[in-house]
């Protein structure tokens, strides 16, 4: 005996009754409360429709704000990365004003982009002006934190600043920064101007465990001889 479909069992008062009809095949309660929920949605959108057009709204102008603020950032990045670029391949070709030219061109114009704090950092060097990278020291970015903090330590140890030296050098994390093996040759040449042969030789066997075959090892070692 067929058994009947599944309406044949409910009874409902005129409100309650599916504002859809349903066939026979698919008459379940997983597909009666399926178009109930669908039905009560667009009731309540009905309802609600200024409401749910200002949240769209916002939300749409907030999606347009972040799109416009990341496709400027892209742009200024773009046009930094051209004039650095360029800078690099003029500093290959031996033409050292034309690259500091289109490095200065980039701080100024672009000075938030990432481009331009490597080209920050370039000036800095080849002017032998710390003044260019000195803001980067305390910053945790991978790539020009670590040889700012050497660079400004090489810069102080020439000007026989030792104790800012060694300032910067405190900063240098083993482990973290990538130019921790030329900082433990900078500390053993600060030993060494301070007459401390003892502690220059324990910088070096550290210089020497850590990083074998690095040509610092090497130099340092001539310098202790």
């Amino acid at each position: 005996m067929k058994k009947p479909p599944y309406k044949a069992y409910r009874k409902r008062d005129e409100e309650e009754k599916l504002p859809v009809e349903l066939p026979d095949k698919i008459d379940t309660p997983q597909a009666e409360q399926f178009v109930l929920d669908v039905y009560k949605l667009l009731h309540w959108l009905s309802e609600h429709r200024k409401k749910v057009l200002g949240v769209v709204l916002v939300v749409l102008l907030f999606a347009g704000v972040f799109g416009g603020y990341r496709w400027y950032k892209l742009s200024v990045e773009e046009k930094a990365a051209k004039l650095v670029d360029a800078g690099l391949f003029y500093l290959e070709e031996g033409k050292r004003e034309e690259a500091l030219s289109l490095f200065e061109k980039a701080v100024k114009e672009y000075p938030a982009a990432p481009s331009s704090k490597v080209a920050s950092f370039l000036l800095g060097k080849l002017k032998d002006n710390p003044d260019y990278y000195v803001g980067f020291i305390n910053d945790k970015d991978y790539l020009l934190s670590p040889p700012s903090k050497t660079s400004f330590a090489a810069v102080s140890i020439d000007k026989k600043d030792l104790k800012g030296a060694e300032a910067v050098l405190s900063k240098v994390e083993r482990g973290r920064d990538w130019s921790y093996p030329e900082a433990l040759y900078y500390r053993i040449l600060i030993e060494i101007m301070k007459g401390n042969d003892s502690e220059a030789l324990n910088a070096l066997d550290v210089l020497k465990g850590d990083y074998p075959n690095s040509g610092l090892s090497a130099l340092a070692e001539e310098l202790l001889k």
